[in-house]
């Protein structure tokens, strides 16, 4: 392994008592191309004011403040991080998730909650079809808590497919359209 140069000893840094990170599989497993400059400013102040958990509640026009956005700029960054799987929020509070694999199923999936997209849950041993799942989807659109950027996480989750770029119709209505498309 090559061995790196310090290339100013006078300031290396230290682990602080108030410590936050940014995890490497950010840029190594490719979650920083799915979002745009506006998006990867909020993910860094969320990831460095956010509790062991994960969790901030600044309030929007803080958060737009410290960032030099307009909360246009700043509802459209929340959103592609929304529909990246990178944070959850539901007003005030924000919560950077965990950048862990989640585990690929074609399992039925947890109902929506909030503003964060459904884990896979276990039904049986039957795996769904395309059809059952799109289905299931469609359903879960009634929720009250149902977005299409989270519609968009649940399929990229489901069938381990990015996306963007792709139309799906049903029932007459593109569910990834321009429109729904938040990239």
């Amino acid at each position: 392994m090559k061995t790196k140069p310090i290339l100013c000893p006078q300031r290396l840094r230290h682990v602080p008592p108030q410590f936050s990170w940014i995890d490497q599989r950010l840029v190594r497993h490719g979650h920083i191309t799915r979002c745009g400059p506006h998006a990867l400013a909020l993910y860094l102040l969320l990831a460095t004011v956010a509790d062991a958990q994960g969790l901030s509640y600044y309030s929007e026009s803080t958060t737009a403040r410290l960032l030099s956005l307009s909360a246009t700029h700043l509802r459209e960054a929340r959103s592609q991080l929304l529909a990246a799987g990178l944070i959850a929020y539901e007003a005030p509070f924000y919560q950077v998730l965990s950048l862990e694999p989640q585990p690929v199923s074609t399992q039925g999936l947890a109902p929506v909650s909030g503003h964060c997209a459904p884990e896979p849950q276990q039904r049986g041993s039957e795996p769904l079809s395309m059809a059952q799942i799109f289905r299931q989807m469609m359903d879960e659109q009634n929720s009250p808590n149902f977005t299409l950027p989270c519609f968009k996480t649940v399929l990229r989750r489901a069938i381990g497919v990015d996306v963007r770029g792709l139309s799906v119709v049903c029932g007459g209505f593109d569910l990834l359209g321009a429109a729904a498309c938040v990239s």
